[in-house]
């Protein structure tokens, strides 16, 4: 199971946490919770990202893998 949660992501006052069996799906969770919620923290940022795809590869980066056991 794969996860992601807001905390992952530098939005430390949230406890929502997006999981799914692959990526597509967690991003989606993501996305959605970030529009309906964290749109205006998300945008003013001080990590500015300059397209989707940054965004997107660096919501993919925090992902961490449940079932996966550390190294």
């Amino acid at each position: 199971m794969l996860k992601l949660s807001c905390k992952d992501i530098g939005i430390s006052h949230c406890d929502y946490v997006a999981s799914g069996e692959n990526v597509h799906e967690v991003l989606e969770q993501m996305i959605g919770h970030i529009e309906d919620h964290h749109i205006e923290e998300w945008e003013h940022r001080e990590e500015r990202m300059e397209d989707i795809e940054t965004e997107r590869d660096y919501l993919v980066r925090h992902i961490k893998d449940e079932d996966r056991s550390p190294a």
